[in-house]
């Protein structure tokens, strides 16, 4: 099956404003070790002081080696050569340990007060983890078939088609599709939808997906509004300091079912439960797995799809 390129996109905050204009040059990155590599690990701290504020854009790509090509996009001053800006990009593949390595990137171009690097863009094989730092920069990552890990602290984080994530992020927006995995959003609204299990520690941000086995979700201040589809094989929590709390069940769903807000308002409409009132007890006859919600402010709603 063909897949969509892997791209890796920095955007460069260095000042450039007047005499300015636009380029894009590409630049080969080769790799002279055939060895399989199976994670790759990218500290964009690497790069120079005017990478910050810097966008990452990762992108899959049905490639095989970890040979890629490096396209800079951006702006220029007057008198800056495109290609010195080009020949300025440097690249280090050391290893972290078979089958792990390491994407140094660096720039030894021209002075960063005469150019504006908008973009670099890299391509390497989908099959490749991720595992990703950040400081204030988004991390945008699509098409890659393998675990991804990211962390920024200020940026957003959008991750779309990992076999599994483990993200953070204190400030900014989570964004995810995946099979599983883990997501700390400590002050940033987060969207989700998974396949298989989630935890999800999140802030004062907003908190809304779909998800299809147990895990656990939790606030502070932000609001939770999830729909569970199921099967449920493990424990399910949700739970919130203050922020309110919407759950869709399956209305033939089985299980032991505790719903409880200290000071706020219960509605449970779901399979043989009615009540506005806290609850605990079987859903349609219980089975193992036992689903809590519960806050302490908040007030919690859980129903049927479309009820």
């Amino acid at each position: 099956m063909t897949r969509s390129l892997l791209l890796l996109c920095l955007s460069l905050t260095s000042a450039c404003t007047l005499n300015v204009r636009s380029f894009e040059r590409e630049v080969p990155i080769p790799d002279d070790d055939p060895a399989r590599v199976d994670r790759l690990r990218l500290d964009d701290a690497t790069y120079p002081r005017a990478s910050g504020g810097a966008n990452i854009v990762v992108r899959g790509s049905a490639r095989e080696d970890l040979t890629g090509t490096v396209t800079v996009t951006g702006l220029l001053g007057a008198n800056v050569d495109p290609n010195a800006v080009a020949a300025g990009v440097t690249w280090d593949w050391p290893s972290g340990g078979d089958p792990v390595r390491e994407l140094r990137l660096g720039y030894r171009g021209p002075a960063a007060d005469t150019v504006r690097l908008e973009r670099i863009s890299l391509e390497l094989p989908s099959h490749v983890g991720l595992d990703l730092s950040s400081d204030g920069r988004d991390v945008d990552v699509a098409g890659l078939d393998a675990m991804v890990a990211a962390s920024t602290s200020f940026g957003a984080i959008t991750v779309h088609g990992a076999t599994e994530v483990l993200l953070e992020s204190q400030f900014g927006a989570i964004d995810v599709t995946a099979g599983f995995g883990t997501i700390d959003a400590e002050n940033g609204r987060s969207t989700f939808d998974f396949d298989g299990w989630i935890r999800l520690l999140g802030g004062e941000g907003d908190v809304s997906g779909a998800f299809r086995d147990g895990g656990e979700i939790t606030t502070r201040t932000g609001g939770i509004s999830v729909v569970f589809t199921g099967p449920l094989t493990r424990d399910l929590t949700i739970g919130s300091v203050d922020g309110p709390i919407d759950v869709t069940l399956p209305d033939d769903l089985a299980a032991e079912l505790h719903v409880a807000s200290q000071l706020g308002a219960e509605s449970i409409r779901v399979g043989d439960v009615s009540t506005d009132q806290p609850f605990e007890g079987r859903l349609n006859g219980g089975s193992a797995f036992r689903i809590m919600v519960l806050s302490d402010r908040g007030a919690i709603t859980v129903h049927r799809p479309e009820a």
